[in-house]
């Protein structure tokens, strides 16, 4: 898993809230071991832009002296000086 400290009940319930706001659409495999795939949403696809740009004003924040500290609810940004 390339993230060691999310934890995988974590992950997955992060998964279901973005599906059931339309942002992912999750694939089920019927197999053994079953196997689960998720994709952007047209919905999803739309916030690609938005993110970048906060991800642009983090690196912005960050180099200028800003401390900024990140929530893993996957939108919350917090900054403080």
């Amino acid at each position: 898993m390339p993230f060691p400290q999310l934890r995988k009940k974590m992950l997955t319930q992060q998964l279901r809230e973005l599906e059931n706001d339309g942002i992912v659409h999750r694939e089920v495999y019927e197999q053994v071991p079953p196997r689960v795939e998720y994709s952007l949403t047209e919905r999803g696809e739309s916030l690609n832009q938005i993110l970048s740009m906060l991800c642009t004003w983090v690196k912005r924040i960050s180099m200028s002296g800003g401390r900024v500290a990140k929530t893993f609810s996957w939108y919350t940004v917090t900054t403080w000086r």
